[in-house]
């Protein structure tokens, strides 16, 4: 009875390793692309190298990509295989200073909520959706 009811889905390496041997195309025709990813101190070490495969083969498609892996090691939800060096990213940025509860965050998401405005404006609202509402 499980089989049956699994036989047709995949696990989370499944998925991880389909996208390292077949990215998706990238979604946007000569547009750049950011690619965040918070709390990725608590993905899989596979998932983490399937974003890196993706980024990459955009790149290797003249799509200027940028991925952005933000995460802290002391906020584990659980134990996983996560490593920092285990990436070899090629820019890290450690960050000093906790940023979190202060108006320097606000400033940001108000910048980035402008940046997300005109650009929905720019192509009728269909790149960037509204805000959650808290």
């Amino acid at each position: 009875m499980w089989k049956r009811k699994l036989e047709n889905r995949l696990c989370n390496f499944d998925v991880a390793t389909q996208l390292i041997s077949a990215p998706p195309p990238h979604p946007y025709q000569n547009q750049p692309t950011i690619l965040i990813f918070d709390e990725s101190q608590d993905f899989l070490l596979a998932n983490l190298k399937a974003l890196i495969a993706v980024r990459e083969a955009w790149e290797n498609q003249r799509y200027s990509t940028y991925l952005w892996l933000l995460g802290d090691l002391n906020q584990r939800s659980q134990p996983v295989d996560f490593d920092w060096g285990q990436l070899q990213l090629g820019r890290r940025i450690e960050l000093k200073y906790n940023y979190r509860n202060s108006r320097h965050i606000l400033k940001f998401a108000n910048q980035f909520l402008e940046f997300a405005n005109q650009e929905n404006a720019r192509y009728d609202g269909r790149h960037f959706p509204e805000p959650s509402d808290s």
